[in-house]
């Protein structure tokens, strides 16, 4: 999330069933850091459904000066273990 006028990045989940309603679980706005050779990063903790769905929204913004990416998306189940 790098550039003029970058919008947002949300993550949405919830239950194939319930669609199209989803709960916005984790988000992030504007420029995130400015040095092109640091990787943000993010975990989140998605809540237990039975039948989950997940979506990535980003959007633009204000200005089409800018680039928002995600490179790498890992899945793991059970409990998160943060800070252990």
């Amino acid at each position: 999330m790098r550039g003029n006028g970058i919008g947002t990045l949300e993550v949405f989940a919830g239950d194939k069933t319930s669609l199209p309603v989803l709960t916005s679980i984790w988000k992030k706005k504007g420029q995130q850091t400015a040095n092109i050779f640091v990787w943000d990063t993010a975990t989140i903790d998605i809540p237990h459904y039975s039948n989950l769905v997940v979506t990535i929204v980003g959007d633009v913004g204000f200005s089409s000066r800018g680039d928002i990416a995600i490179d790498d998306i890992l899945l793991k189940s059970g409990a998160c273990n943060a800070g252990k």
